[in-house]
C-alpha cells in the first residue's frame, strides 16, 4: 500500500481574475451548490470568497 502526503497550492489572484471574468457562471460550473454558498457566506471580507474557492483546487 502507498501512503501519501501532498501539498498543493493554489494562486488566489488567479481564482479571483477568473470570478472577474466569468462570475457565477465559473462558480456554477466548477464548484457544489454547497461550496458556492459557504464561499458567499466567508465574503464578509475582501478576497475571502476567492480564498475559500481556490481551496478546492488546491
Amino acid at each position: 500500500m502507498i501512503i501519501g502526503i501532498g501539498h498543493d497550492l493554489t494562486d488566489i489572484r488567479r481564482i479571483a481574475k477568473i470570478i472577474d471574468r466569468f462570475g457565477d457562471r465559473f462558480i456554477k460550473r466548477c464548484f457544489t451548490e454547497k461550496e458556492a454558498a459557504l464561499a458567499h457566506a466567508r465574503a464578509d471580507k475582501p478576497g475571502q470568497m476567492e480564498a475559500t474557492l481556490a481551496k478546492r483546487f488546491a
